[in-house]
């Protein structure tokens, strides 16, 4: 099984590539990433992951040289140069090397990186998983950038609580979305997820969003603490989980801990796409 790397217009297998260590997406984190993978060795909705990269470009000010067409084609040919049976694929731009140690040269770096795929265990999915709260600061929530302190720190305390997910709540009681992922939840009746103005958009949230009008209502607004924990289902989607059942909030069991059947309703559309 082989690791493929794109840096700096190389290809690379194995471990081997590296970029040099006064680029400022190292010594600085300025830079963005974009994130998709693979199914039957195709790439999962790669045009709108790479149109969303170079919107977290332009929102850092980072003049991209690259256009779309170019980094579909790069991470293409990645893909093809690796055996692995699915794939993850990153792509990463940075602002390169700099004229000091905060100004960029205009030299971005475009990188990508395929690696295997791992799925989630299926005793995720038939059994739900424990998402806790937190008040943590974001920067940007909208863009993919390299900054990834908080998420990091998030993820220290859901581990310590024996999670597998933290979601950002703010000081009065606001929830947006989880470090990797994108949050709703089932309330009398209606799917709820909170609005783009502090979330990411989710390629993945979309595409769900998308299957769930066909039979429930959907609504973008914002969700309080409260209600997730009075929720009749909640779920997570980002493209490594797909459609994740959360049955445990904090410490508060999701109705009776179990993954509900709009939830699972919504799991096998979304599996059926995939097959497609």
């Amino acid at each position: 099984m082989t690791d493929v790397f794109y840096v700096d217009g190389q290809f690379i297998t194995g471990q081997t590539a590296s970029i040099p260590i006064s680029d400022l997406g190292f010594t600085r984190g300025y830079g963005v990433f974009d994130f998709t993978r693979t199914y039957h060795k195709q790439p999962w909705y790669l045009a709108e992951h790479v149109a969303r990269l170079l919107e977290s470009a332009r929102a850092l000010d980072l003049d991209v040289p690259f256009s779309a067409a170019h980094i579909i084609n790069i991470t293409g040919e990645a893909l093809a140069l690796s055996t692995h049976a699915e794939c993850y694929i990153r792509i990463i731009i940075t602002g390169g090397d700099g004229i000091t140690s905060l100004l960029p040269a205009g030299k971005p770096r475009l990188v990508v990186s395929i690696t295997r795929a791992v799925p989630f265990l299926p005793e995720k999915y038939e059994q739900g998983i424990k998402a806790i709260t937190i008040d943590e600061p974001r920067y940007l929530p909208g863009v993919k950038c390299l900054n990834y302190i908080p998420a990091v720190r998030a993820m220290q305390r859901a581990r310590s609580a024996d999670a597998l997910e933290a979601l950002y709540v703010d000081k009065i009681g606001n929830v947006y979305e989880g470090t990797t992922s994108n949050v709703f939840a089932f309330i009398d009746g209606a799917l709820v997820t909170p609005p783009l103005s502090g979330v990411l958009r989710g390629i993945t949230r979309d595409i769900v969003m998308d299957l769930a009008r066909a039979f429930f209502p959907v609504r973008e607004e914002a969700l309080q603490v409260d209600s997730l924990y009075r929720a009749d289902e909640i779920f997570l989607t980002s493209t490594t989980m797909q459609i994740m059942p959360v049955t445990r909030a904090d410490d508060l069991l999701v109705r009776d801990g179990k993954p509900g059947d709009n939830t699972r309703k919504l799991m096998a559309c979304f599996e059926a796409l995939v097959e497609k």
